[in-house]
């Protein structure tokens, strides 16, 4: 019988907030209140991971293969991510939309303050962040 894995095993930041709250979820059926999906999910902005079905009652099993997805999603698109929040300063930095519409881009942009810093900005990667930024 494999080992239980922790909800919290090895699950890498959030790739479109850069948050390290990041947890298992499960999803249930109307015909049963047991877990019948397993899905990593950030309990920062609550972007989720592929569902991964629970065959045979194999919760480990589920949940290592849920946590791969993420971890596959949240490397491959760190750097989609990157480049949407610097496109969305450069249209903010212009100053040229409506009022509304700077303010919700503001917003929406400021969780990604300390993941994507300015290009002026000393970046401090978050793997050396416990480091005191030493490579």
């Amino acid at each position: 019988m494999a080992d239980q894995i922790p909800d919290s095993a090895k699950l890498l930041p959030c790739p479109f907030c850069g948050s390290p709250d990041v947890s298992m979820s499960f999803s249930a059926t109307l015909q049963s209140p047991e877990p019948a999906h397993r899905f990593a999910e950030c309990d920062d902005c609550g972007s989720c991971g592929a569902g991964v079905k629970i065959a045979r009652g194999d919760d480990d099993g589920a949940k290592a293969l849920a946590i791969g997805c993420w971890n596959a999603r949240a490397a491959s698109l760190s750097q989609s991510v990157v480049s949407l929040v610097i496109a969305a300063r450069e249209a903010f930095d212009t100053g040229t939309l409506p009022d509304d519409e700077q303010t919700a881009l503001d917003q929406a942009l400021e969780c990604f303050a300390s993941a994507v810093p300015y290009e002026n900005e000393p970046a401090t990667p978050a793997s050396h962040a416990s480091d005191g930024g030493k490579a």
